[in-house]
């Protein structure tokens, strides 16, 4: 074998997997776009705005105010709970 027969030989295994390569571009590129999806819930952008929503809800549950947190409502459940047990407690 010469040297054209060799380097037509190399160029030929470069091509080879320079066609491997663009196949998983491809490839790759067809899931990214199966990611990004169309509907609810099928895709990252659409778990994100789901997520940041249910982040909204559990802030708003936190409340500032008298009975506007969980932690008021048991708080006030266990007053309730108290008084209960008092009232038990004078019969």
């Amino acid at each position: 074998m010469d040297l054209g027969e060799a380097l037509v030989e190399i160029f030929c295994d470069i091509r080879e997997e320079l066609q491997k390569i663009n196949e998983n571009l491809s490839e790759v590129n067809h899931k990214l776009d199966a990611i990004q999806g169309i509907g609810m819930y099928d895709s990252i952008a659409d778990i994100c705005d789901k997520l940041e929503a249910v982040n909204d809800k559990v802030e708003s549950i936190k409340g500032t105010g008298m009975y506007d947190s969980i932690a008021d409502v048991c708080d006030k459940l266990d007053g309730i709970d108290s008084k209960m047990f008092d009232i038990s407690l004078n019969m």
